[in-house]
């Protein structure tokens, strides 16, 4: 799949959620136990999401081959974290952002496209970079029309030295 890709400010986004460390193949298990507790602590709460539900990665241990993700929610302000649930923000800044159209099996591909474009910009990631599920499989049944937003924030351009 060929990916737009555009570079943004984005917001200081507020979230909460559930972390753990999964296998790339228990990713998709692991946010179908994790998203209905965190919508149920949310709920409770009387707190709505900002945005649907998305996965913050932390980290990726090759060696290991395992993921540091957190499941959860974007919301309009941040919340105290309790018990299980984390909560925090991510700081305002420039990012690299492309929309996955597909299974979710391939966002590797988006996000793959989105360090080629940091790497090619000379651009530093900066952790999380984030997953937001925009469509819902229980009510779009075909995978090849999930829409999931890819984010990479990235630091800041060098600054140019006057010579």
């Amino acid at each position: 799949m060929r990916y737009v890709i555009r570079e943004e400010t984005i917001g200081a986004r507020a979230y909460v959620g559930i972390r753990r460390k999964v296998k790339p193949a228990a990713i998709g298990p692991a946010l179908g136990e994790i998203l209905p507790a965190v919508a149920a602590f949310l709920q409770e709460r009387d707190e709505t999401p900002a945005t649907p539900p998305m996965a913050l990665y932390f980290e990726h241990d090759e060696v290991r081959e395992e993921f540091d993700l957190l499941g959860g929610f974007f919301l309009s302000a941040p919340v105290a974290a309790e018990k299980r649930f984390e909560a925090g923000v991510i700081p305002a800044g420039a990012a690299a952002v492309t929309m996955h159209i597909g299974p979710y099996e391939k966002l590797g591909e988006a996000h793959a496209a989105l360090r080629a474009h940091l790497a090619k910009e000379g651009r530093a990631p900066r952790i999380p970079c984030y997953d937001i599920y925009w469509s819902d499989p229980g009510e779009i049944p075909n995978p090849a029309e999930y829409r999931t937003e890819v984010v990479w924030p990235m630091a800041a351009r060098p600054a140019r030295q006057r010579g």
